[in-house]
């Protein structure tokens, strides 16, 4: 009867640690706010991994870290937990990361962490910028024009439509002439 047994060098946690310790916290010189954010994020995989794979934190193995379980985890934090999609974003940055430790550790999982390296993030929408009236939108390009700093001439460029209009050719365009104060180069 074999038993098969994990070797200690696969285990994710072995590799976690030194992503903690050697990597975050040593080689990129992480923030504490950074690495208990990335800490947090790796705990809710790991518990993610105990109660819906039903594998404990130390018997995982970083062949466990796979494409079909990861994204299994990002609809679980979507669905579930009703995170928002900037909140999976982040989580999948942190698995990014830490996949990406593991790769130049351990390039015999290559294959996979690429697999998982390709998994995109989802589009986040836009700040909800309230509703504007057709008068109020055609209003805001001048509002901002008048906001506008002075040109090196001392006086403010045509309006923005116009400035945008001028010919981009320099034998056309008319000789900007030299600035008072400035002396010539």
């Amino acid at each position: 009867m074999t038993s098969q047994r994990t070797r200690p060098e696969d285990l994710a946690g072995r590799w976690l640690t030194r992503f903690f310790i050697d990597h975050l916290a040593g080689e990129r010189a992480a923030s504490p706010r950074t690495i208990a954010s990335y800490r947090d994020a790796i705990k809710l995989l790991l518990t993610w991994f105990k109660d819906a794979e039903r594998i404990p934190p130390e018997k995982l193995r970083l062949a466990g870290i796979d494409r079909p379980r990861v994204l299994r985890f990002l609809d679980w934090l979507e669905a579930e937990r009703g995170c928002s999609t900037a909140t999976r974003n982040q989580r999948l940055a942190v698995i990014k990361s830490f996949c990406r430790y593991t790769a130049i550790e351990q390039p015999d999982h290559l294959e996979q962490v690429t697999q998982v390296l390709a998994i995109r993030q989802k589009n986040t929408p836009g700040p909800q910028l309230g509703h504007l009236t057709a008068r109020r939108g055609q209003s805001t390009p001048r509002r901002a024009w008048h906001r506008q700093r002075p040109c090196r001439q001392g006086h403010r460029p045509a309006h923005p439509v116009l400035r945008h209009s001028r010919p981009r050719s320099r034998a056309l365009r008319p000789r900007r002439r030299r600035h008072p104060h400035r002396p010539t180069q």
